[in-house]
């Protein structure tokens, strides 16, 4: 899962993104510095900004984040809380206490990093 603004830079994970813009208070892409009001949360890497409606998106209670689906963004909430994303695992929904703990399980169990969500 990635970060989408309207500057369509498909660069920035997810994770990323709500650090900036939630717990920075930073809305600009962190690529060109382009004020992005709004950040749609998705892993549709051949869709531009342009091509949502953000009518049709589900809003995240803060940030501007905005996600296609509602599916996306409780895999999302998933992620921020550092519980694993994926309902066939043994441990889904399971809280990692430690973040180094959290990206171990991704990779091992799933061969996933972060930025690939």
């Amino acid at each position: 899962m990635f970060g989408l603004g309207p500057c369509d830079h498909k660069e920035i994970c997810a994770m990323c993104q709500y650090k900036m813009r939630v717990k920075q208070n930073n809305n600009c892409c962190a690529i060109c510095k382009a004020n992005n009001p709004e950040v749609i949360i998705t892993d549709e890497k051949d869709k531009t900004f342009c091509e949502y409606n953000l009518d049709e998106c589900v809003e995240y209670t803060q940030g501007s984040l905005f996600f296609p689906t509602d599916a996306q963004r409780h895999r999302f909430e998933m992620l921020i809380c550092n519980r694993c994303p994926f309902p066939e695992c043994a441990d889904s929904g399971k809280t990692f206490k430690e973040p180094l703990q959290y990206k171990k399980h991704l990779t091992e169990r799933h061969q996933k990093y972060l930025c690939d969500i």
